[in-house]
């Protein structure tokens, strides 16, 4: 069993479960399983892609996703660059999102396709 030690990341959590775990179900969603292996290969994608976008440690990222693998994905491959995720509700309006993005500075979101004009014209 991999050791989780105290001040460990959910990061850690996640590389731990991919060593201990990785052909069992991490997410299972409309009737898709993804395993802890593949889940840590899209991590890692994802991640890739952030850090080429300019995504640097401490750095503020938007999350507008609903709940599903894309969220999960998304949520660890932010973490795993040391940058901060600020979760947003994927189903808030112009009026409401427009002041919270100002307040956090973002200028990079990952949002679902429904806000993402929205969200383009903020970030």
């Amino acid at each position: 069993m991999a050791e989780i030690h105290y001040g460990a990341t959910l990061t850690d959590f996640l590389t731990a479960a991919v060593a201990q775990f990785p052909q069992r179900p991490a997410t299972y969603f409309a009737g898709h399983t993804l395993t802890y292996s593949e889940l840590d290969a899209q991590v890692a994608a994802a991640a890739g892609a952030l850090r080429e976008m300019g995504v640097r440690p401490g750095d503020r990222v938007a999350l507008l996703l609903p709940n599903c693998p894309q969220h999960v994905v998304a949520f660890f491959a932010i973490l795993r660059l040391g940058a901060v995720v600020v979760e947003h509700n994927p189903r808030y309006t112009a009026h409401e999102l427009t002041p919270l993005l100002a307040h956090h500075g973002a200028h990079v979101a990952i949002a679902w396709e429904d806000i993402a004009p929205t969200v383009s014209a903020q970030v």
